[in-house]
């Protein structure tokens, strides 16, 4: 009996790719200005602008993963980019752009077969 390779093939999702990479870019492009500006001694909410901080930083760096991941578990990566994305455009209007692109990849990431 011969052992036929079955190949697998996969959907080419560079599309998907590349703009997860640019959400997550601009998510942390974001945050890292508006922890720059927001982080100043006369601040009084300096621990929680930090920690706010850290969750978007956090969100960012779990898209890059996703991205990363995305031609092997498309699902899995598109509620992870929802995720991002929703924690993106929650905490402050800098880090809108991100979460935006992160959103629109995850239902490209849904919606394709």
């Amino acid at each position: 009996m011969l052992k036929e390779k079955v190949e697998m093939r996969l959907l080419p999702r560079d599309a998907e790719l590349a703009l997860g990479v640019i959400g997550g870019l601009l998510g942390l492009i974001g945050t890292i200005l508006y922890l720059q500006f927001n982080m100043v001694p006369g601040n009084e909410e300096i621990i929680t602008d930090f920690l706010h901080g850290l969750l978007r930083i956090g969100a960012c760096i779990i898209a890059f993963k996703a991205a990363y991941n995305v031609q092997y578990e498309a699902k899995h990566s598109a509620i992870i980019f929802v995720l991002s994305g929703l924690t993106l455009l929650t905490l402050v209007k800098a880090t809108i752009p991100g979460g935006i692109v992160l959103l629109i990849v995850g239902i490209m990431c849904f919606l394709r077969k």
